[in-house]
């Protein structure tokens, strides 16, 4: 009982909750990099959305073009000796993702620019929260959502077929709330798939391996960002009709 008004049964020590055990060096090695070119691409779309917000305001499909094209080449391309060209190709695949997420960053900054901070802050502890969970998860424990996902990304991408064709909502605009559940439970999936493809496969990969978890990152950023924009237009027009 003294213990528990003490507070030594809840010792908190930041060692023991960074202490991966149960990975291999070679394996927290790879993740360090990953995570670094991750943050690396991050960077990067957020220099593409400024540039947008500031400079552009129009971009057309060219960074839709220049997205697949960075990632054919990333894809196509995996010798040690093209690392440098292969992290360039990864930086622009950020810029053109920055650039594309612009016109959306404007109409929500012309709602409410705080949201995009809000959004921001969200994902992050989203993110790292999941990716913690995985990591402490047992080896291979949640490679079982793979088939789940998949199915609910099936399932997302008829309903949004049926919307665009016959404006027949599938799940009562609902879609945003399970696009985001399914992207959190990628985070999940994509961080423990890149464990056991380093470990159980040999794949050294870090800069494609990065790009799964930059893909879940603005993902849930955006469906995010979509969320609180509606909810503050609701709250606005609940505001005008009083």
């Amino acid at each position: 009982m003294m213990d528990f008004f003490s507070g030594n049964r809840y010792d908190f020590k930041l060692d023991k909750c960074l202490n991966f055990s149960q990975l291999s060096k070679g394996a927290k090695a790879h993740l360090r990099n990953v995570y670094a070119c991750m943050s690396l691409c991050l960077m990067a779309a957020a220099t593409g959305a400024f540039v947008f917000l500031q400079y552009m305001q129009v971009a057309g499909f060219l960074p839709i073009v220049g997205s697949i094209g960075c990632l054919l080449y990333l894809a196509a391309t995996s010798s040690p000796g093209m690392q440098q060209k292969r992290v360039a190709a990864l930086g622009l695949f950020g810029f053109c993702n920055g650039l594309s997420l612009g016109p959306l960053l404007d109409m929500v900054i012309q709602v409410n620019p705080a949201i995009v901070v809000t959004a921001l802050l969200y994902t992050c502890l989203l993110f790292a929260s999941l990716t913690l969970a995985a990591l402490y998860s047992q080896k291979r424990s949640l490679l079982y959502l793979g088939g789940f996902l998949m199915a609910a990304l099936n399932i997302m991408f008829w309903s949004n077929m049926l919307r665009w064709v016959f404006g027949f909502r599938l799940f009562g605009g609902a879609e945003l709330y399970l696009g985001l559940a399914v992207f959190c439970g990628f985070i999940l999936f994509d961080t423990q798939m890149i464990v056991y493809r380093y470990e159980d496969c040999a794949e050294k990969d870090f800069i494609w391996h990065s790009v799964d978890l930059f893909i879940d990152f603005i993902n849930v950023f955006v469906r995010l960002l979509i969320i609180l924009s509606k909810k503050e237009e609701r709250k606005g027009n609940n505001s005008k009709r009083r």
